[in-house]
């Protein structure tokens, strides 16, 4: 299920905890990962705590992004965020790698620089992994971008966009991309 990307829960709730040093769960519940909500992988590759259980990265109550885990003997209902789209109302298999941007955001080189401002109507293409950023965990891995005003940029490698940019949930109503 692990694949240091963005996933979709279509199972019930999962509730998230805390975290100790060693990436146990603490038993100290955070928040949950609600049905039709996205959330990344949380694991960085060679962390000491890999494997102990399973890290995610969600945005809690308060709309924060928070790192916590869900026990390994939890099973999640999950699917590869760049493999299903929203239509605004329930999330959809796709053949595509190419997406909508329904709200304005923010397109970066893979170094985290600024490159553009996505606005409403600009296209993106998702890696195939749906990879995060490994400390803006809120950005999605992509390989090209194209502006509202049809100006494109193509990747050396991937950049990244924010999925979260402002007030955007993460859930198939309020996805910031959605099915072309």
């Amino acid at each position: 299920m692990a694949n240091d990307g963005w996933m979709i829960n279509l199972g019930d709730a999962v509730a998230v905890y805390s975290m100790k040093g060693n990436g146990a769960s603490t038993g100290n519940q955070i928040g949950k990962i609600t049905k039709n909500e996205c959330f990344a992988h949380g694991a960085n590759i060679g962390a000491g705590w890999e494997g102990v259980d399973y890290p995610v990265w969600f945005l809690n109550a308060q709309h924060v992004g928070t790192i916590g885990v869900v026990p390994n003997d939890v099973y999640i209902d999950s699917v590869d965020f760049s493999k299903y789209a929203s239509n605004g109302t329930s999330w959809v298999k796709v053949d595509t790698l190419e997406r909508k941007v329904q709200y304005a955001t923010n397109a970066y080189y893979s170094n985290g620089d600024w490159l553009c401002e996505l606005l409403p109507g600009s296209r993106v293409w998702l890696t195939q992994n749906g990879t995060h950023g490994a400390t803006n965990y809120n950005y999605i891995a992509v390989t090209k971008v194209q502006t509202a005003e049809g100006t494109t940029y193509n990747f050396q490698g991937n950049g990244f966009v924010d999925l979260v940019a402002e007030t955007n949930w993460l859930n198939v109503g309020s996805i910031l991309l959605r099915k072309v």
